[in-house]
């Protein structure tokens, strides 16, 4: 068994749960500990658990209370060298012992979980993905990307379940509030995939073995749940048998399970 939820996605704050029946993984720390306690009573989760933290990147509404999250329930972060030069001075003490350090592209088994890392485009110093899997199943966190190379575009075609980024609605961004050079960041190759590009992402990546696609990380300001839900859609159009759910920045999606 594999199973996952997306707890809050968006500029706000960002942070999922991975388990199976023995173990279990958070991705990202962008909440505090008291959310993540509030968030983790309405799934019923058991942070008990929990054997670490992946970390994708230092942004602040992924990391802000990862040095909390790991001193409370004692687990290790897991994340790049650059990630960690960036995260370290803001969060706390960390033991030793609890800063795993990898590069992207590396292996490790977390207990019974394996985990398997990428590089992602995102203008942060040594930003990564992951994919977290369980005996055949696995699934994928793609967001806070600008492309997605088509190295990675082969791997994700192995994975059960996909949470793929859709930021932005293009339209909604160009005549948006947004200044222009903020626009031009969000566009670019370091930025963030659009509605559009979660579409062809998709239907580049879908597989025999998908069985569930979450569409996360969508923008307050320049998306509306119903334009990227059309796009999602639109992709998996001749694949009935793949769910489609849209995480949330205010509460936590449905359980996923592989």
């Amino acid at each position: 068994m594999l199973r996952y939820t997306t707890l809050i996605s968006g500029s706000s704050g960002n942070i999922s749960y991975i388990e199976n029946d023995t173990d279990a993984v958070l991705l990202d720390g962008g909440i505090s500990f008291k959310e993540l306690n509030r968030l983790s009573d309405v799934m019923g989760i058991s942070l008990h658990k929990v054997r670490g933290i992946l970390l994708t990147h230092e942004h602040s509404d992924h990391s802000k209370g990862v040095g909390v999250i790991s001193r409370k329930l004692k687990v290790p972060i897991f994340t790049t060298y650059g990630t960690w030069d960036k995260v370290h001075p803001k969060a706390g003490k960390v033991p030793e012992e609890h800063i795993r350090l990898h590069h992207s592209g590396d292996m490790f088994d977390l207990e019974s979980l394996n985990i398997e890392t990428f590089s992602l485009s995102h203008d942060a110093l040594d930003p990564c993905g992951y994919m977290v899997g369980s005996g055949d199943r696995k699934v994928a966190f793609v967001t806070d990307t600008g492309v997605v190379e088509q190295d990675l575009c082969y791997r994700l075609k192995e994975c059960a379940g996909l949470v793929v980024e859709a930021n932005h609605d293009v339209d909604m961004l160009i005549t948006g509030p947004y200044p222009y050079f903020l626009i031009k960041r969000i566009m670019s190759d370091q930025g963030h995939l659009s509605n559009l590009d979660c579409k062809e992402l998709l239907l580049q990546v879908l597989g025999e073995k998908t069985k569930a696609v979450t569409l996360a990380h969508l923008s307050a300001e320049n998306n509306r749940p119903s334009l990227a839900r059309s796009c999602g859609e639109q992709a998996l159009s001749h694949r009935q048998d793949v769910s489609l759910c849209i995480a949330s920045r205010y509460k936590p999606t449905e359980w996923i399970e592989l």
